[in-house]
């Protein structure tokens, strides 16, 4: 969620915080100003009476939410590999040609031997030339 980090940074400055769930408060959307401000009113009353009302939402700990973020990148490191992978293999099929033994753990420039020169050379430059590190190390 994106406002974890306010949630935390006002409770830290001692504030009680109570975060509503959108999507089961009314939505403000499309009314006048005048009327949006009045919603945020009778928000404020809800919190005051029942918060309950409001459906609060509980963030995650700090800690939990950069565990999440880790592994949300690594995910895509994985994503963004295959995708290099793909793209090889479907580069050689466009020569009529095709990688021997492809598997994404186990790419590397020999992978490319017996492969026409012109594609080698697109190969060396665009797969092995990066500096891409393999993400299940």
């Amino acid at each position: 969620m994106h406002f974890a980090w306010i949630s935390r940074l006002l409770s830290g400055l001692g504030h009680e915080v109570i975060v509503a769930h959108a999507r089961n408060v009314a939505s403000d959307r499309g009314k006048p100003a005048q009327r949006r401000s009045a919603g945020c009113t009778d928000s404020a009353r809800l919190a005051r009476i029942d918060p309950q009302l409001l459906c609060p939402v509980k963030h995650r700990s700090a800690r939990a939410q950069a565990d999440l973020t880790v592994i949300r990148a690594r995910a895509g490191l994985v994503r963004a590999r295959t995708a290099l992978v793909n793209t090889a293999r479907g580069l050689a099929k466009s020569y009529g040609e095709r990688l021997r033994g492809c598997n994404v753990r186990n790419m590397n420039p020999e992978k490319a031997e017996g492969l026409s020169p012109e594609l080698q050379a697109a190969l060396e430059r665009c797969w092995w030339g990066s500096s891409l590190e393999r993400a299940d190390s």
